[in-house]
Protein backbone atom coordinates (compact mmCIF):
# COMPACT_ATOMS: atom_id res chain seq x y z
CA UNK A 1 0.00 0.00 0.00
CA UNK A 2 1.44 3.09 -1.34
CA UNK A 3 1.17 6.38 1.02
CA UNK A 4 -1.20 7.75 -1.45
CA UNK A 5 -3.66 4.70 -0.51
CA UNK A 6 -3.83 6.13 3.22
CA UNK A 7 -6.81 7.27 5.14
CA UNK A 8 -6.04 10.29 6.84
CA UNK A 9 -8.43 11.03 10.13
CA UNK A 10 -7.32 14.03 11.68
CA UNK A 11 -9.03 14.48 15.58
CA UNK A 12 -9.35 17.95 16.82
CA UNK A 13 -10.98 20.04 19.08
CA UNK A 14 -10.52 21.73 22.63
CA UNK A 15 -8.04 20.74 24.92
CA UNK A 16 -9.29 17.97 27.57
CA UNK A 17 -11.93 16.53 25.14
CA UNK A 18 -10.02 12.67 24.31
CA UNK A 19 -8.26 13.44 21.53
CA UNK A 20 -5.23 11.42 22.28
CA UNK A 21 -6.90 8.63 23.60
CA UNK A 22 -9.53 8.42 20.88
CA UNK A 23 -6.20 8.72 18.46
CA UNK A 24 -4.53 5.69 20.53
CA UNK A 25 -7.61 3.51 20.55
CA UNK A 26 -8.05 4.35 16.95
CA UNK A 27 -5.00 3.15 15.88
CA UNK A 28 -4.78 0.28 17.98
CA UNK A 29 -7.79 -1.24 16.22
CA UNK A 30 -6.90 -0.73 13.04
CA UNK A 31 -3.78 -1.96 13.59
CA UNK A 32 -1.70 0.90 12.30
CA UNK A 33 -0.15 4.20 13.64
CA UNK A 34 -0.89 7.49 14.90
CA UNK A 35 0.62 10.94 14.96
CA UNK A 36 1.04 12.13 18.71
CA UNK A 37 0.31 15.78 19.41
CA UNK A 38 3.78 17.41 18.81
CA UNK A 39 2.34 20.54 21.35
CA UNK A 40 2.46 18.33 23.48
CA UNK A 41 5.89 16.63 22.97
CA UNK A 42 7.55 19.81 22.66
CA UNK A 43 5.87 21.91 25.78
CA UNK A 44 6.67 18.86 27.93
CA UNK A 45 9.99 19.69 27.47
CA UNK A 46 9.99 23.46 27.61
CA UNK A 47 11.36 25.02 30.91
CA UNK A 48 9.57 28.66 30.34
CA UNK A 49 6.24 30.16 28.91
CA UNK A 50 5.64 29.24 25.37
CA UNK A 51 6.04 31.70 22.77
CA UNK A 52 5.16 32.55 18.82
CA UNK A 53 7.88 30.95 17.86
CA UNK A 54 7.21 28.06 19.55
CA UNK A 55 3.69 27.46 18.08
CA UNK A 56 5.40 28.33 14.77
CA UNK A 57 8.04 25.65 15.43
CA UNK A 58 5.67 23.07 16.95
CA UNK A 59 3.24 23.74 13.68
CA UNK A 60 6.60 22.60 11.16
CA UNK A 61 6.66 19.36 13.86
CA UNK A 62 2.99 18.23 13.59
CA UNK A 63 3.67 18.65 9.77
CA UNK A 64 7.04 16.47 10.12
CA UNK A 65 5.57 14.10 12.21
CA UNK A 66 2.63 13.26 9.66
CA UNK A 67 4.97 13.71 6.41
CA UNK A 68 7.20 11.05 9.00
CA UNK A 69 4.75 7.97 9.75
CA UNK A 70 2.28 8.32 6.77
CA UNK A 71 4.62 5.81 4.52
CA UNK A 72 4.86 3.53 7.75
CA UNK A 73 0.60 3.59 8.19
CA UNK A 74 -1.28 0.70 7.80
CA UNK A 75 -4.67 1.73 5.77
CA UNK A 76 -5.29 5.01 8.18
CA UNK A 77 -3.15 6.95 9.73
CA UNK A 78 -4.56 9.06 12.78
CA UNK A 79 -3.79 12.67 13.34
CA UNK A 80 -3.60 13.64 16.92
CA UNK A 81 -4.77 17.35 16.23
CA UNK A 82 -3.05 19.20 13.00
CA UNK A 83 -2.75 23.04 11.01
CA UNK A 84 -6.75 23.80 12.02
CA UNK A 85 -5.61 23.33 15.59
CA UNK A 86 -2.83 25.54 15.39
CA UNK A 87 -4.36 27.94 13.98
CA UNK A 88 -7.57 28.21 16.54
CA UNK A 89 -4.48 28.24 18.69
CA UNK A 90 -3.08 31.39 17.17
CA UNK A 91 -6.73 32.96 16.89
CA UNK A 92 -7.33 32.75 20.25
CA UNK A 93 -4.47 34.59 21.52
CA UNK A 94 -5.13 36.94 18.61
CA UNK A 95 -1.52 36.27 17.16
CA UNK A 96 -1.14 36.44 13.46
CA UNK A 97 -1.33 33.28 11.77
CA UNK A 98 1.54 32.53 8.40
CA UNK A 99 0.38 32.35 5.62
CA UNK A 100 2.15 29.33 4.93
CA UNK A 101 0.35 27.65 7.82
CA UNK A 102 -3.26 28.88 5.90
CA UNK A 103 -2.06 27.60 2.41
CA UNK A 104 -0.96 24.15 4.34
CA UNK A 105 -4.13 23.61 5.46
CA UNK A 106 -5.59 23.94 2.13
CA UNK A 107 -3.37 22.12 0.57
CA UNK A 108 -3.02 19.05 3.13
CA UNK A 109 -5.84 16.34 2.63
CA UNK A 110 -7.50 14.68 5.67
CA UNK A 111 -10.46 12.64 4.14
CA UNK A 112 -12.14 12.95 7.75
CA UNK A 113 -12.30 15.00 10.78
CA UNK A 114 -13.28 14.14 14.10
CA UNK A 115 -14.02 17.41 15.84
CA UNK A 116 -14.35 16.18 19.25
CA UNK A 117 -16.72 17.69 21.22
CA UNK A 118 -17.22 19.47 24.67
CA UNK A 119 -19.00 17.23 26.70
CA UNK A 120 -16.17 15.36 28.98
CA UNK A 121 -15.40 16.85 32.21
CA UNK A 122 -12.36 19.33 31.77
CA UNK A 123 -9.21 17.22 33.70
CA UNK A 124 -6.25 19.25 34.68
CA UNK A 125 -3.30 19.54 33.35
CA UNK A 126 0.19 21.44 33.73
CA UNK A 127 -0.53 22.23 29.86
CA UNK A 128 -3.67 22.90 29.45
CA UNK A 129 -4.87 26.13 29.77
CA UNK A 130 -8.64 27.12 28.86
CA UNK A 131 -11.04 25.40 30.87
CA UNK A 132 -13.77 28.45 30.76
CA UNK A 133 -13.59 28.81 27.46
CA UNK A 134 -13.99 25.42 25.83
CA UNK A 135 -17.11 26.63 24.02
CA UNK A 136 -15.37 29.30 22.57
CA UNK A 137 -12.69 27.02 21.40
CA UNK A 138 -15.36 24.74 19.83
CA UNK A 139 -17.09 27.24 17.51
CA UNK A 140 -13.63 28.09 16.36
CA UNK A 141 -13.18 24.65 15.34
CA UNK A 142 -16.38 24.55 13.72
CA UNK A 143 -16.25 27.86 12.09
CA UNK A 144 -12.49 26.90 10.30
CA UNK A 145 -14.04 23.70 9.60
CA UNK A 146 -16.44 25.18 7.70
CA UNK A 147 -14.26 27.55 6.53
CA UNK A 148 -11.59 25.33 4.66
CA UNK A 149 -14.24 23.16 3.83
CA UNK A 150 -13.36 20.35 5.60
CA UNK A 151 -15.28 17.16 6.15
CA UNK A 152 -15.87 16.42 9.75
CA UNK A 153 -18.11 14.22 11.65
CA UNK A 154 -19.06 16.01 15.59
CA UNK A 155 -18.01 13.20 18.20
CA UNK A 156 -19.83 13.74 21.81
CA UNK A 157 -20.24 11.37 24.74
CA UNK A 158 -18.36 9.26 27.05
CA UNK A 159 -14.66 7.53 25.80
CA UNK A 160 -16.57 4.33 24.68
CA UNK A 161 -19.27 6.19 23.13
CA UNK A 162 -17.23 8.58 21.25
CA UNK A 163 -15.06 5.02 20.04
CA UNK A 164 -17.97 3.45 18.72
CA UNK A 165 -19.33 7.42 16.88
CA UNK A 166 -15.76 7.39 15.25
CA UNK A 167 -15.84 3.54 14.10
CA UNK A 168 -19.18 4.61 12.40
CA UNK A 169 -17.96 7.36 10.95
CA UNK A 170 -14.74 5.53 9.49
CA UNK A 171 -17.33 2.84 8.38
CA UNK A 172 -19.01 6.05 6.10
CA UNK A 173 -15.83 7.33 4.91
CA UNK A 174 -14.36 3.99 3.60
CA UNK A 175 -17.59 3.03 1.62
CA UNK A 176 -18.20 6.58 0.35
CA UNK A 177 -14.64 5.78 -1.22
CA UNK A 178 -14.74 2.74 -1.99
CA UNK A 179 -12.15 0.90 0.01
Amino acid sequence: MSASDILKVAIVGPESTGKSNLSAALAKHFNTLYVPEMSRVYLEKLQRKWTYEDVLHIAQLQVQKEDELLPLANRFLFCDTELICIKVWLDYYRLPVPEWIIASIYKRKYHLFLLMNIDLPWSPDPLRENPHDRDILLHSFVTQLQLFEKPYVLISGNPSERFVQALQAINILEKSIGS
